[in-house]
């Protein structure tokens, strides 16, 4: 017997290869489970985003249709808006909530205060919002004007403080 012979038949030998084996059968073993929980979590995530997006288009097409809506409707009033919000919201329940802004010039800003009044909304105010607080209304007062919202659906207790809200005037770029 010569000496390589005699190193493969020695039980040291013999036991390193037999733990050698069980590791190397454990690792792939482990990188077969990898691989697989990978597969599985980039379908799921794949899907997700899939989802996501079709729920995104979707709604964008909705709100697309509601300014549409509002462009060619003209002179509507607010009850006919309501009502084609409520049939849009029947249909995509998780958009929150429809709103409508308009210019108001400083100088229009009390008839058209009166105005909101006397269609229905009592305690109609051009405001702001204390957002460091507890949502407190804020006075408003520019002479730039206001982006104010005049619409919001549905209209409820904790909606109607959004009534009135001035949004920040978009910017013009020179």
């Amino acid at each position: 017997m010569d000496r390589s012979e005699q190193v493969i038949n020695t039980p040291f030998f013999a036991r390193q290869l037999w733990w050698l084996g069980a590791l190397i059968s454990l690792f792939l073993a482990f990188q077969v489970k990898f691989f697989h929980i990978k597969q599985s979590f980039d379908e799921a995530a794949d899907l997700a985003v899939q989802q996501i997006e079709t729920k995104v288009n979707t709604f964008e097409l909705a709100l697309a249709g509601f300014a549409n809506f509002l462009a060619v409707a003209g002179d509507i009033d607010d009850p006919e808006i309501r009502t084609y919000v409520q049939g849009i919201r029947k249909l995509y329940p998780d958009l929150y909530k429809f709103e409508i802004a308009r210019r108001i010039e400083h100088a229009e800003r009390s008839r058209f205060e009166q105005a909101m009044v006397e269609k229905g909304y009592p305690d109609f105010l051009i405001h702001g919002f204390d957002y460091d607080d507890k949502r407190l209304l804020t006075q408003v007062d520019t002479e730039q004007g206001y982006y104010s919202i005049r619409f919001v659906e549905p209209y409820t207790e904790e909606t109607g403080d959004v009534l009135g809200l001035v949004l920040p005037v978009p910017q013009t770029s020179s």
